[in-house]
């Protein structure tokens, strides 16, 4: 099983830089963070070539919809709350290119509606309705 890996928090990063500016070695510099050596390298050299000691942009995934698309889905899931995430799709896929699958449609419900993500305090009942 591969080792999870964490990132480096941006003030160990820019005491590798001062470090390294005061003239100490790179496997100095990891045993008083007490990091492996090859961080300490590879987060200089990262450095030396751009300037700066954040992290550089992932990309990931790119999503399939757009976020107006997002919108859509919820909007015609809220006016019709009988309408099925297959039916939602078909809709949505006459007006596109690349047809969106239901399992799309069913993630973007599950991540932008209410119910989805209501708090266990709003299912109580208050106490003027007991």
């Amino acid at each position: 099983m591969p080792r999870q890996r964490k990132e480096l928090d941006v003030e160990k990063r820019a005491a590798k830089v001062t470090l390294r500016g005061e003239s100490c070695t790179i496997r100095d510099i990891a045993q008083k963070l007490k990091l492996p050596h090859s961080t300490a390298s590879d987060t200089l050299k990262r450095f030396t070539k751009t300037g700066q000691t954040k992290s550089r942009t992932r990309s990931g995934r790119p999503k399939s919809t757009t976020s107006a698309e997002d919108k859509f889905i919820v909007v015609t899931s809220k006016r019709d709350r009988r309408k099925t995430a297959p039916k939602i799709a078909a809709q949505l896929n006459k007006t596109r290119d690349r047809a969106v699958s239901t399992e799309t449609v069913r993630r973007r419900l599950c991540c932008r509606t209410t119910r989805a993500c209501c708090s266990s305090e709003s299912l109580t009942t208050p106490d003027k309705q007991k």
